[in-house]
This record gives C-alpha cells, structure tokens and sequence, in this order.
C-alpha cells in the first residue's frame, strides 16, 4: 500500500495569485509572460491558467518554448490536477520528440516523469523498465538527483507490489544518495524522500520510526531555510507537509497534547490555507475525531478527478469518506 504526495521533478515553486482568464485577458497576454519559468511559479496555485498560457505559446510559436518543452510542462500541470492519464499522454509524446530522445539530459527529464506517473497508475511493469532505463542513464550522467528519483519511484512501486522490505531498501537508498548534499534542489528531493517514506511507514505501523524520519526531515528543510535559492512560499510548504504528519503520528501514539501544538504549527503556516495543505490535514482531523471538518475538506478535494481515470489517490479520498461517516456513525 502506498500514499502520494506531490513532487514535481524536484523543483521549487514560488506561488503567485492570478485570476480567472476571460476570452479579453487572453488576447492582450504578453510573450514575455509566456516562458516556462512564469508559467512553473503559477503551477500550483492555478494550474488551469498554466494550460490556457501553454495553449497561447503553441499558437505562438514563442521562441524557447518549443512543443517538446511545452508538453512537458503540460505534464506537470497535469500531475499538479491529480489528472494521471493526461499527464502520461503529454510526457509520451514529449519523449517522441527528437530534441528529447536524442538529448540525454532532456531524456532523463522526461524518463523520471514517466516513471512517476506509471507509478502513480500501478503501472509497475513498464514503471521498472523505465526506471532501470533511467537508473542507468542517470549513472552515465552522474546525476545524483535523477538516481535517486528513479530509486525512489523503484521503491514505490515494490511498496505497491506489498513487497514493502525491498521497496524500503530502495526508498533508503534514494535517501543515501543526497543524505550529505548542500545542493537546494537535492535537497527539496530528499524532504520529499523523507516525507514518503513516513507515509510508508504510518501504512505498515511503524509509528515510532516515522516519527524519527519526520526529524530527519525537520533537519533538511531547516538546512534548506538558510540557503540561497529556495522561495519562502517553498519552505512554508514543507513545514505544512512536515507538521500534517508529525500531528497525526502524536496523536496516534496517544501524545494529544503534542498532536495539537503541531497541528497548530502547521495552522500557523500559509500552506495550511491552500486546498492542498488542508487535504494534508484530514488525517489528523479524523484521528483526532474531527469528522466533519475532515468531511468537508474531502468533499472539496474529491471534486478536482472530475473527467480523469479513478486512480489510488482518488481512492485515498474515498476510504477518507468511509472513515469519516462511520466517526459520525452515518453507517449508510
């Protein structure tokens, strides 16, 4: 059994705020707005104005933003919307493209998105394959972050087999690979590698040993707040995943006067506002018997896998209004 939570390829976000888009807007949207780290900074708070800007680019033929580059970011759009399939559809015909298949350091781009996303389908059979391709392009690169990405999706996919002792051992070895780094973006990986990893083991009771990891993590992502590079957006963001968990496992283990400082420390992050950082938060809710606040985020959060395949996130949400209904004894 598995858990996602979102990783982009490693890469840090600042969060902008843009409005809704009218037919008006769309016609006066300058060039200079259309490149791909504009449209990166607006990906997770409003992903649906990142695909109509990627859709102006491609009629536009803007220089820099070819279409290979333009369907990845339609990717990781898509990973953003929880929408799986699509995302699959737009990294397979990125990797199609010359200018991918031929470039290696674009190619690993793309193979570590594919392998992410034919993971999250359970699509573990290509998933190997692709990650073993990967693997051995990353070495060939000598690109630490990349490995460990493809160790980490092995990891998850044996996890997903139930064959969770190899899946860890893959897990740490992912983990190993930057455990020492300095460098910002391996460092985003490993808080992400740790965050995962705490999911695993909450799913297989190993409480006491989540609640280390989640130190582990506290550690990397207070490293990371005093290095150049990572946006304060980002650190608040990590703080909130870290706190969601360390609040749930305080509570499961029956230390509630710990869980509710945690959780107030995640509350006290602007993360804890954002539709994501509030569905991180229905764990906590529903083991600290808060049934119908978790009820309500839920129904909120279900409603984003409008038009995509059910996949295991969306069943995540499902077991989630299971667990909240029997909490309000709405047995039916």
């Amino acid at each position: 059994m598995k858990l996602s939570y979102l990783c982009i390829g490693g890469l840090l976000f600042t969060l902008s705020i843009f409005g809704q888009s009218t037919d008006k807007e769309t016609v006066v949207i300058h060039d200079s707005l259309l490149n791909e780290k504009y449209i990166t900074s607006l990906s997770l708070e409003n992903p649906d104005r990142c695909l109509q800007l990627l859709d102006i680019a491609e009629k536009r033929n803007i220089k820099n933003m070819e279409l290979f580059r333009i369907n990845i970011l339609r990717g990781m759009i898509y990973e953003v919307k929880g929408m799986y399939t699509l995302k699959e559809n737009y990294i397979r015909k990125a990797l199609k493209e010359d200018s991918v298949r031929l470039v290696p350091q674009r190619k690993l781009q793309v193979l570590v998105q594919l392998a992410g996303t034919l993971d999250n389908q359970n699509k573990y059979e290509e998933g190997i394959r692709t990650v073993k391709e990967g693997i051995e392009l990353a070495r060939q690169l000598n690109n630490k972050n990349a490995e460990s990405k493809f160790l980490f999706s092995m990891g998850r996919m044996h996890i997903g087999m139930s064959l969770f002792d190899t899946g860890l051992d893959y897990i740490n070895q992912a983990i190993a690979l930057l455990e020492n780094t300095n460098d910002v973006r391996e460092m985003a990986q490993l808080s992400t590698a740790y965050g995962e990893k705490t999911a695993y083991l909450i799913n297989f009771k190993q409480l006491e040993k989540a609640i280390e990891t989640t130190h582990h993590r506290a550690d990397v992502i207070q490293r990371m707040s005093k290095l150049p590079g990572p946006p304060p957006a980002y650190i608040d963001q990590q703080y909130g995943f870290l706190y969601t968990k360390l609040a749930f496992l305080l509570q499961k283990t029956g230390k509630e006067t710990e869980a509710a400082k945690a959780y107030q420390h995640f509350k006290a992050t602007n993360f804890s506002e954002s539709e994501r950082g509030k569905e991180e938060a229905i764990p906590y809710l529903l083991e600290a018997h808060q049934y119908q606040t978790a009820l309500e985020i839920n129904q909120s959060s279900i409603n984003r896998f409008k038009g995509d395949t059910i996949n295991y996130e969306y069943l995540i949400f499902l077991d989630r209004y299971a667990k909240a209904y029997r909490g309000l004894r709405d047995f039916q």
